[in-house]
């Protein structure tokens, strides 16, 4: 749990370099995930999953910003299928709301071009 609270610091800090911070924050979210398992902890696992999709996404959009489209596309597609994983738990019957918001994403990253 800890690691998954470092993770969420380092995501939302604003100082030093962005780039930096978020690569410490995907660091410290996929350490977490080495105890909360899809099978120890599904939905634990899963909002994890789905943050480090979302700054990964991030990411691919700063090297966008900096006319680096090959890294940009590795990263999407890495947001990609990291988002694409979770609706292994947020099914529709089981969380609607989370089902929709990854749909959602997965919907725009495609539209991108990841």
């Amino acid at each position: 749990m800890a690691r998954y609270h470092l993770g969420a610091a380092y995501s939302d800090r604003i100082r030093g370099d962005r780039a930096q911070n978020l690569e410490a924050a995907i660091a410290a979210f996929t350490a977490s995930l080495e105890v909360s398992t899809r099978q120890a902890f599904p939905v634990d696992w899963a909002e994890t999953t789905f943050n480090v999709a979302l700054l990964y996404a991030q990411m691919a959009l700063s090297a966008f910003e900096q006319n680096d489209t090959t890294q940009g596309q590795r990263l999407l597609h890495q947001a990609l299928t990291e988002m694409q994983s979770t609706l292994i738990i947020f099914t529709a019957d089981g969380f609607p709301d989370m089902h929709q918001r990854a749909n959602d994403f997965i919907e725009s990253i495609t539209a991108i071009g990841g």
